[in-house]
């Protein structure tokens, strides 16, 4: 588990439990408690009898219970656990990503998350000023939040061969509107297809 902004939560931000063998990094995570937020440290974990677990925390902030990344007990974020379960170097190979550090993760995250081009729709701008002002809390029903809406868009651009594609954008790319094998070409060969080539597009 990897920078993560966990918010807002009720009983637990995390919550581990499996039978058998579990081995788990969690690192630069971020647990913001909220208003409806059980006063324990985030990260909890369930131990029937006879599993084993193996669990590796580096860099994790409860915003509770480990408010610095530095300095502190790594395990200050979790509760359920025992010794046994402690791991104090990684348990497995990762693969390689360089990770962002805790204290950016609530910023990388509301600055990008949930379909922000060309902008937020009525509902994802709720839901960011909800965490951001710290109001935002587990509901148990949609009427508590404007029930289900109608979100505005606007109409579809046209695509004369319906390949996922709109003309305007195969025109300005050197493809074919007319023609939907393009649809599946994949001609710089970085393995993208021409649609998803489109659709990275949409978020620069």
């Amino acid at each position: 588990m990897l920078p993560s902004l966990v918010t807002p939560f009720a009983a637990e931000g995390v919550a581990v439990s499996s039978s058998g063998s579990t081995k788990l990094h969690a690192i630069n995570n971020y647990y913001a408690h909220g208003t409806d937020t059980t006063v324990r440290p985030a990260f909890f974990l369930r131990q029937p009898d006879g599993d084993q677990y193996s669990i590796y925390l580096s860099g994790n902030i409860d915003t509770l219970y480990r408010p610095s990344a530095d300095p502190g007990d790594e395990w200050d974020v979790a509760h359920g656990w025992n010794e046994s379960m402690q791991a104090t170097a990684p348990v497995f190979d990762g693969s390689g990503i360089t990770t962002a550090t805790t204290s950016s993760v609530p910023q990388l995250v509301l600055q990008s998350a949930g379909a922000v081009s060309p902008q937020r729709d009525p509902v994802d701008a709720r839901i960011i000023s909800g965490i951001l002002n710290n109001t935002g809390a587990v509901i148990d029903s949609p009427n508590e939040v404007g029930r289900y809406q109608l979100l505005p868009s606007t109409p579809a651009p046209t695509d004369s061969d319906g390949d996922g594609m709109p003309d305007e954008w195969e025109f300005a790319n050197g493809l074919d509107a007319d023609d939907p094998a393009d649809g599946i070409d994949d001609r710089d060969a970085d393995g993208y297809t021409e649609p998803e080539e489109f659709l990275n597009s949409l978020i620069g």
